[in-house]
């Protein structure tokens, strides 16, 4: 079979292309994707339908919080150790993981809001978040509780500091996401969710595809929730494929309202009644429709003559959704060197044993042909199936690389200096712009509307970041190392100003409110304007003049009539005038 060199190295470069620029945090998956086939009525027995790709990208915030003060809120112990050992699952699943460990009030109400607006942004991705800490409920409200939060006693401190379900929810519906999954080991109770009272659906349909915002909560309000890690076990074993009944119709998968489904039923009869959790979704149109995706299961441990080394089963899918249609004998026989002990190996063996009783039984092949030319697409059209829609340049550059004299490197090259004319010629792309400018206002260097124009504006604006962050990027144009560079700043950079007769607190300009006696003065801080006598009536000096009172007697002037202050007439309102913070009346 001479064609199976080059049938291999095609595979083996497939498989360097796909890993060679991944991102680190996904271990086991490409890039989170998720591929699933639908089944045509929602019935556990009915056929299979059409194979779609569920996810492109999946993400993960994870929170631990033991550090409580112990007076207001008791100290944990476990929820650190829960949240990292829910992280390294979560990245063995292929979830790119924001891992974070005792937030205060402003640090979990950023992480939330980033992860949503930022993470979420793309709507072909799945969001989970995991809570691990103190939860409570005030007169039927849930709340978060960040690690400097008062005691509820102090009922307006504490919800200044908690971050509240019903704003949870705000920020769930600000993702783009399509499926997003939180799941709080933490007890509470809020109107913001539907609490689910039905059985899930018995198969994945396209329902299951629409948009969904769901929660899990470890237990209720006015439950006292173990902290000895029981329910993160339950949740790591249902994605290990340790619980099957979690998968109800062994389809290899488990659903958010699935999964709610089995952690309440197991925790309440472990607990015998004492913690039972809550599970449902977004009470909000356009939000309740789909349902959250896991899939669960991990490759058998390797026997003897097994390599130990298993390629990872998202690699294999994408590899077989390429060869399962070949009529080549020695494009399977690679395939299944490489993929035999994933579940798409017996396919491969299936469908190679019928194309060879069809060679046997079908007339003598022709004389072999002429070897084609070294540029044929024989020895790339595997690797191009990969890589043709991809819009990332270094797996395009790779390619070309590999394949230097190869039939699609005319196609690939045209990608790819399409791909990199934003950073050769100066003008940006619009959503790369657009990108690059949301970053810049969250930054506090942005101001005007994320348009993807990188005009004069933007660039102002990026001078400022520079400024402040002591970088010394290009300002003419929107690059990616230059977006990179700002995402990688958690805070605000470019200080807040704000205009005459406002204040700065916290993060906000309010107006401000002088007291009496005081103005609002050039500066924009408040001005003592005018000094009172013990009997009430108002000092009146040279630069003021107050209706009503008569004015200090003065040396007679020309004609014999009293000689009044410049500006200052009888009868005519006062002259306005500039005062300083330090500018009193003066004393008769």
């Amino acid at each position: 079979m001479p064609r199976k060199p080059a049938i291999g190295a095609a595979l083996i470069a497939i498989a360097v292309l796909l890993f060679a620029y991944a991102p680190s945090r996904a271990q086991t998956s490409l890039n989170g994707i998720l591929d699933i086939v639908l089944k045509t009525r929602e019935s556990a027995d009915a056929p299979d339908g059409q194979k779609v790709t569920l996810y492109q990208k999946s993400k993960a915030l994870i929170i631990g919080q033991d550090s409580y003060d112990g007076r207001n809120w008791p100290q944990l112990s476990n929820g650190i150790r829960d949240a990292e050992e829910v992280a390294r699952a979560l990245r063995a699943q292929g979830f790119e993981v924001t891992l974070k460990r005792n937030l205060k009030s402003d640090e979990l109400d950023a992480a939330l809001k980033s992860f949503f607006v930022f993470e979420g942004d793309d709507p072909n991705a799945r969001l989970l978040l995991w809570f691990a800490g103190h939860g409570d409920t005030i007169d039927g409200e849930g709340y978060l509780v960040p690690v400097d939060a008062p005691s509820p006693k102090a009922d307006a401190e504490f919800r200044a500091k908690a971050t509240s379900l019903r704003r949870f929810g705000e920020y769930m519906r600000e993702a783009k996401a399509r499926h997003v999954l939180a799941i709080f080991d933490s007890c509470f109770s809020g109107s913001v969710f539907n609490v689910a009272r039905s059985l899930p659906p018995p198969a994945i349909t396209l329902a299951t595809t629409q948009p969904v915002r769901e929660f899990i909560s470890s237990g209720e309000a006015e439950q006292q929730v173990s902290d000895d890690g029981t329910f993160r076990r339950l949740f790591l074993d249902v994605l290990a494929g340790r619980e099957p009944q979690a998968d109800a119709n062994h389809d290899g998968y488990v659903t958010g309202t699935e999964l709610g489904l089995f952690l309440h039923q197991k925790m309440t009869n472990l607990t015998n009644n004492k913690q039972t959790p809550r599970y449902g979704k977004l009470n909000a149109l356009g939000y309740d429709r789909g349902d959250f995706v896991f899939q669960v299961g991990t490759p058998q441990a390797p026997s003897a003559g097994i390599p130990s080394s298993i390629p990872p089963i998202s690699e294999a899918a994408q590899a077989w959704a390429v060869t399962q249609g070949t009529t080549s004998i020695a494009v399977l026989e690679e395939f299944i060197r490489q993929f035999e002990f994933t579940p798409y190996g017996p396919l491969a063996r299936a469908r190679l044993e019928e194309l060879k009783k069809f060679a046997l039984a079908s007339t003598p092949v022709a004389p072999e042909k002429s070897k084609p030319p070294a540029n044929s697409p024989a020895t790339d059209d595997i690797a191009w199936d990969f890589v043709k829609d991809s819009q990332n340049s270094g797996q395009l550059r790779r390619f070309m690389e590999r394949f230097p004299a190869g039939f699609h490197r005319p196609e690939v090259a045209a990608k790819l200096a399409a791909l990199e004319q934003p950073a050769n010629a100066g003008a940006p792309s619009g959503d790369l712009a657009r990108k690059l400018q949301i970053e810049l206002r969250r930054v506090g260097c942005f101001t005007g509307e994320a348009d993807g124009d990188w005009n004069a504006g933007s660039r102002r604006a990026l001078e400022m970041f520079n400024k402040h962050s002591g970088s010394s990027l290009d300002t003419k144009l929107a690059s990616l190392d230059t977006l990179d560079a700002v995402r990688g700043k958690p805070s605000r950079v470019c200080p807040l100003i704000c205009g005459h007769g406002q204040h700065l607190e916290g993060e906000q300009c309010v107006a401000t409110v002088c007291k009496e006696g005081y103005a609002i003065g050039e500066d924009g801080s408040c001005e003592r304007v005018r000094e009172r006598h013990r009997d009430g009536r108002v000092r009146a000096g040279p630069w003021e003049r107050v209706p009503g009172h008569q004015a200090p007697a003065r040396a007679a002037g020309p004609g014999g009539q009293q000689a009044l202050p410049p500006g200052i007439q009888l009868g005519c309102p006062p002259a306005v005038m500039p005062c300083a913070t330090d500018r009193i009346a003066p004393q008769h």
